[in-house]
C-alpha cells in the first residue's frame, strides 16, 4: 500500500505483443546469396542440418551429449566462433530439470528494453518498460522496436561493419567508432541502441557480434551510461543457444538471430518445392 504500483505499471508499462506489426515482409536473399552470407558467417551444412535444421522443425534442440568433450577451441587450427571460447567443460544436470516449459510458474524467457533507473527509489518511470514476451525476437518484432519513436522509446541502428579495403587492422578502429556512436545516440536520447551486422558484405567485414557486444557494454560502465539504455544485437552471427547466451552474459538485453531465420525460410522453401 506504500505506493500504487499497479497504477504505474497500467499507465507505463509498454507490450511489445500488444501493438501491431510495423511490417510483415521480409526479403530473402537469393539461394546463391543466402549461401554467400553463411558462408561469410561461418554456417556448415553441419550446423544446417544437425542444429538449425531439428529446431525449425520440431521447436526443441537436438539431443546430444552433455558439455563439450570436443578439443578447445584455442588449439584448433580452423577459425572459431568467439562463443566456442567460452563454453562449459563440464556436464552438469538439475533434478528436478529447471527450464520455463516445467517450471514456468517461476521462470521467464520475458525481458525489458528501457532504461534501468535507481533501485532505491520508487518511481512512475520505474515502470517505464517495452516488455518483450522473448529476449529472442523475430524479425516482424525488432522492425517494430526501430519504430518505437512514437512511444517514446526512442531507438538508433549502428552499423557494426568495416570496410575490408582496411584490413584486419580497421577492426579496432571500427571497434571504437561504434562505441562511441553508441555513447552518443544515448546522450541524444536513445532508449534502445541495436547493434546490426546487416551491412556485412563483400566489401564491409562484420565485427564478431559478441566482441561488439562486450566492448559496448563495458565503454557505456566505464562513462557511466550503461543504464540509460538496452542493447539489442542484429545479428548473422548468432544460430544457437549457447551463442546466443554469450551474448545476454555480455551485455545485450535481446537478439534477432536474422540469418538463422533466413535459412529456416529456405528450408521451407525447398521443401514445398520437393
Amino acid at each position: 500500500n506504500s505506493q500504487p504500483y499497479e497504477q504505474w505499471v497500467k499507465e507505463n508499462l509498454l507490450s511489445l505483443n500488444k501493438l501491431p506489426d510495423a511490417s510483415n515482409e521480409f526479403s530473402q536473399p537469393s539461394p546463391e546469396k543466402l549461401l554467400h552470407k553463411q558462408q561469410s558467417f561461418g554456417v556448415s551444412s553441419e550446423e544446417v542440418n544437425e542444429i538449425i535444421l531439428p529446431l525449425a522443425k520440431t521447436g526443441y534442440e537436438p539431443l546430444s551429449a552433455m558439455g563439450a568433450d570436443w578439443p578447445l577451441a584455442i588449439l584448433s587450427h580452423q577459425s572459431q566462433h568467439l562463443s566456442n571460447y567460452f563454453k562449459q567443460l563440464f556436464a552438469q544436470v538439475t533434478n528436478p530439470p529447471i527450464d520455463p516449459i516445467r517450471e514456468w510458474a517461476v521462470m521467464t524467457l520475458a525481458a525489458g528494453l528501457g532504461a534501468e533507473n535507481n533501485l532505491l527509489s520508487e518511481t512512475p518511470q520505474h515502470a517505464r518498460v517495452l516488455a518483450l514476451e522473448s529476449a529472442i525476437l523475430l524479425e516482424q518484432e525488432l522492425d517494430r522496436v526501430k519504430h518505437m519513436d512514437e512511444f517514446n522509446f526512442k531507438s538508433r541502428t549502428i552499423d557494426t561493419t568495416w570496410a575490408a579495403s582496411e584490413g584486419a587492422a580497421g577492426m579496432q578502429a571500427a571497434v571504437t567508432r561504434v562505441c562511441a556512436e553508441v555513447e552518443k545516440v544515448i546522450d541524444e536520447g536513445s532508449l534502445i541502441v541495436i547493434l546490426s551486422d546487416r551491412a556485412a558484405s563483400a566489401d564491409r567485414i562484420a565485427i564478431p557480434s559478441l566482441l561488439i557486444t562486450g566492448a559496448a557494454h563495458h565503454h557505456l560502465n566505464r562513462v557511466k551510461k550503461r543504464l540509460r539504455a538496452s542493447l539489442v544485437v542484429e545479428t548473422a552471427e548468432a544460430r544457437d543457444t549457447h551463442q546466443i547466451a554469450c551474448l545476454f552474459g555480455f551485455g545485450a538485453t535481446a537478439v534477432c538471430p536474422y540469418l538463422g531465420y533466413e535459412t529456416v525460410r529456405q528450408i521451407v522453401a525447398n521443401d514445398t518445392k520437393g
